[in-house]
């Protein structure tokens, strides 16, 4: 099944505008006393937003309140967020130009029909060669003015669409690095990395229903209001309890409770959440391996063997004897590693020498 995008940005249109208006009152404001505060601040103030978690339902009373301002600014002027202080609270204020806002949404566009691949290689280059970050880019999309509209919520799909390609990427290197943390060894790393392979899983769940949110540490608060408010119209709830029941089981151990193996429950339940939502299954850990070099071409081992990057990414094993097996099969054999072949390579990818990110490249600037 698919969103029902029309209907969904309507009620989300009336979401933002509502937990916005909360917000603002709490400090006795409404959305027209925005266009007060941008008017001080900003050169030819054309439009101002109210975004992050004010607008997501998200904020406390002491949460900063943040604000993206459309004004007369160039291109290539220094962007840096100012900081103001009103009501008791702080303020967080950036400036763009409209046609910048205008490229930035164009080329999201283009970026989420690109395909996988294309669009997670787009979005790691994306903060160097876009005036417009990428956590703005969704605070654009979902913020409202001062006008109570959300001008901007029509890119939703497409923000979806990336951000959901964003979280399955980052899920995988989550699982990848579980699995070579229980193979080594350690003790505590695996249920860090646990969880962060649960909470990027729960965001590809809710990026497939237009819930984005550029904040990680708000992700679980995010899942459990999604799952109060009933059923999927997308995801089949048997799956959605899985990710209930495995969660339940991570996160006592990441704070401190007894800490069984997870690789093999996050590998198959990745699995399942890929096969939902349609992701190119050979894309999947078990088919492929994609683990670039950022820097040299040999990274030592512990015992005298090295790994050796060849051009397309394909990992091998050079043993001392200079004997080569075959090229490593990718996730089932990772948890079969060696343990100081798997202490290695974890900390490789800790030292920025591995990277196993779909988005890498022999060529990725590191």
């Amino acid at each position: 099944m698919r969103l029902h995008w029309e209907s969904w940005i309507d009620a989300t249109h009336a979401s933002r505008v509502a937990a916005g208006r909360n917000a603002l009152q709490r400090l006795g404001m409404d959305y027209v006393d925005l266009d007060r505060i941008g008017d001080s601040q900003v050169d030819g103030l054309q439009q101002i937003f109210l975004t992050s978690s004010s607008v997501q339902g998200l904020s406390t009373h002491k949460s900063d309140i943040d604000l993206i301002a459309i004004g007369e600014i160039d291109d290539d002027e220094e962007r840096a967020p100012a900081q103001l202080f009103m009501h008791g609270r702080r303020f967080e204020l950036i400036v763009f130009n409209r046609a910048e806002v205008d490229r930035m949404l164009a080329t999201l566009s283009t970026v989420a029909q690109s395909g996988i691949l294309p669009a997670l290689q787009a979005m790691r280059s994306w903060d160097r060669r876009q005036t417009i970050r990428q956590k703005y880019v969704e605070r654009i999309v979902n913020g409202v003015s001062s006008t109570s509209e959300t001008p901007y919520l029509k890119y939703l799909p497409s923000l979806a669409t990336v951000w959901q390609f964003l979280a399955f990427d980052k899920a995988r290197q989550f699982i990848i690095c579980t699995f070579l943390a229980e193979r080594c060894g350690e003790r505590r790393s695996h249920r860090a990395y646990a969880l962060r392979a649960m909470v990027h899983m729960m965001d590809m769940l809710m990026s497939a229903h237009g819930l984005v949110y550029s904040n990680v540490k708000w992700i679980s608060l995010r899942w459990h209001k999604f799952r109060q408010a009933g059923p999927s119209e997308v995801i089949p709830s048997t799956l959605l309890g899985e990710v209930d029941a495995l969660w339940e089981k991570v996160l006592p151990a990441y704070l401190g409770a007894a800490a069984p193996p997870f690789g093999n429950a996050l590998l198959a339940l990745f699995n399942k959440i890929c096969e939902a939502l349609a992701l190119d299954a050979d894309l999947k850990p078990q088919s492929a391996v994609e683990l670039f070099q950022r820097k040299g071409s040999v990274l030592p081992f512990c015992g005298g063997s090295s790994v050796a990057f060849e051009p397309r990414g394909i990992i091998t094993l050079f043993q001392t004897t200079d004997a080569q097996p075959p090229p490593l099969e990718w996730l089932n054999q990772l948890a079969e590693l060696a343990p100081d072949h798997a202490g290695s390579l974890l900390r490789g990818s800790r030292a920025r020498l591995v990277d196993f990110s779909l988005s890498s490249s022999p060529e990725s600037a590191s």
